[in-house]
């Protein structure tokens, strides 16, 4: 490890006092903005569209896509994966391929709110309910082997929840419901001469998967129903610090790398000027770089702006998939100057996006074991304009996994806390708050 890295992990291992928890930030309706209410979607924004780089290798967008929470009934007994990545990625392999044929396949019509409760009393099921809402094309990106969804089936609407009742034994008809953020139903059928997903299926996974398993039931919340873990929850914990952007004023070699990225010249700066707020800004003919104590903001300048050829390998009908692809590649690109600036241990979820004509913005979030991190703003925000990146932000906040879990109380002790305070929840979430100055964060149930 050479003086700079040793300097990185000394400051993420003093810069944090032990002084209180802070308090509990929940999950805003701001970072979760549902597809459908802030997108306008043409054709030419296909989610399936090929995400190969000039060498032919794919990218697998699919791990910012996951689901927050999968419910199975098998049997008659429930059983829920709360965070668990690794698994919820095995169970979105095992179920997507069945709910792509239907959407491709099957027969397509309108619900009801009965239908969409009786799904909840199958005795064989699952259940998966997403951070945000998503177009239903996301389930090819699992039903792929490579993750890019090149070559599954497609569908016209959008979901923030679903059930997929697998094929009865011996049978060769599968169900599927979709639930939108309004609250709108949709009912799909296949029929197919061989089964992709069935009852089995879903047993093998739970008998492979228990330690990942927690018991759960479904309640009332008003006018939706709502999964509640009814065990208590075992969960990582995290070391959290913000202001790393600060690392970059440091190492000169740093910061080149990461002018270089927005295609700034560092030997050919305009100027580089300490602002009021004590943050340095790079002025480029081509563009301009920001970097604050927790943030790193990029702005191109007229025709400028990093074109998705750079990021991706090409630029002409790049669909959406192509879009998010670009974004982590740039995201992967600073983590590969200094993974503390862009998340350390921690991920990214998208939780936002607006595609139309030729612009896309998306918002992405920070999670950690596919639990959301509730942090003071979106992780990475990212705007495009006819294929040519024009604004890029950055919260660098790092977070180290401790290697220790704790026991969570369960989801349905805080309903019944929410419940009794400020009335029945609409949604309970286990997320990671914001806290500073703990050496070991757990993660908490946050309500709206």
């Amino acid at each position: 490890m050479n003086a700079k890295k040793g300097k990185t992990a000394d400051r993420l291992l003093y810069l944090l006092t032990v002084l209180l928890l802070a308090a509990l930030i929940g999950l805003t309706a701001a970072l979760i903005t549902a597809f459908r209410r802030n997108s306008d979607l043409p054709e030419d924004f296909d989610l399936l569209a090929v995400t190969a780089d000039r060498t032919g290798a794919a990218t697998d967008i699919s791990g910012c896509l996951l689901p927050e929470f999968a419910g199975l009934t098998v049997g008659g007994s429930r059983y829920a994966i709360v965070g668990a990545e690794n698994a919820m990625r095995e169970l979105c392999g095992t179920v997507y391929p069945a709910l792509s044929e239907a959407l491709e396949e099957g027969a397509v019509r309108e619900g009801t709110d009965a239908e969409w409760r009786a799904f909840t009393e199958e005795e064989n099921s699952v259940y998966l309910r997403w951070h945000t809402e998503l177009p239903d094309a996301a389930a090819a990106l699992f039903a792929s082997e490579d993750g890019t969804g090149v070559g599954a089936g497609t569908g016209g609407g959008y979901h923030s929840e679903i059930f997929v009742i697998p094929y009865a034994r011996g049978g060769n008809t599968a169900a599927a419901a979709l639930r939108s953020e309004d609250g709108g139903v949709r009912i799909l059928t296949v029929t197919m001469p061989k089964t992709i997903l069935a009852g089995e299926d879903l047993m093998r996974f739970a008998g492979s998967f228990r330690h990942y398993l927690y018991a759960f039931d479904f309640r009332e919340s008003g006018e939706r129903i709502q999964p509640v873990v009814t065990d208590r929850v075992s969960a990582s914990c995290i070391l959290m610090t913000r202001g790393t952007a600060a690392f970059l004023l440091d190492s000169a070699a740093e910061q080149n790398a990461v002018l270089s990225l927005f295609g700034l010249n560092p030997d050919k700066l305009l100027s580089s000027r300490t602002e009021t707020d004590g943050g340095t800004s790079y002025v480029e003919s081509r563009g301009e770089v920001y970097v604050g104590a927790s943030s790193l903001v990029y702005r191109s300048t007229s025709e400028n702006g990093v074109g998705l050829e750079s990021l991706i390998g090409y630029g002409e009908d790049a669909g959406l998939a192509g879009y998010v692809q670009a974004a982590l590649k740039l995201f992967e690109g600073i983590r590969s100057v200094n993974q503390w600036l862009a998340g350390g241990d921690a991920g990214l979820m998208l939780t936002g996006v607006y595609a139309s004509g030729g612009e896309v913005r998306m918002t992405f979030s920070y999670a950690f074991d596919n639990l959301l991190i509730a942090a003071d703003s979106p992780a990475y925000s990212v705007s495009f304009e006819d294929g040519r990146l024009r604004e890029a932000s950055l919260y660098t906040l790092a977070v180290r996994n401790q290697g220790s879990r704790e026991d969570i109380p369960s989801g349905s002790w805080f309903y019944r806390w929410m419940e009794a305070a400020r009335g029945v929840p609409d949604r309970i979430d286990l997320v990671y708050p914001t806290d500073y100055v703990s050496e070991s964060v757990p993660p908490r149930w946050a309500g709206e």
